[in-house]
């Protein structure tokens, strides 16, 4: 894969599957909105809100820094958790 290659919502999620992240995930640690993504799909004159997932945007570059980001923010929320079990004791 050519390191400037954009790769689609649905080939990022693939590439992320062995972390289980969630297409919703992968685009907030993205930097791109959800507006972003489906403008970007009406511009290639495909349905924004069914098609956005398909629109080459996130840089193939960028996909272990977003698994990077997932899994933080994930052991974050996880920190958290524990916190407000432990307070509930």
């Amino acid at each position: 894969m050519n390191n400037d290659t954009a790769l689609p919502l649905l080939a990022a999620h693939a590439l992320l599957a062995d972390i289980g992240a969630t297409v919703d995930e992968i685009l907030d640690n993205s930097g791109y909105t959800l507006g972003e993504a489906m403008h970007a799909a009406a511009l290639v004159g495909l349905d924004p809100e069914m098609d956005y997932r398909k629109v080459p945007l996130i840089p193939a570059t960028a996909v272990d820094e977003i698994r990077r980001r997932i899994l933080t923010e994930r052991a974050e929320l996880a920190a958290l958790d524990a916190d407000i079990e432990e307070g509930r004791k």
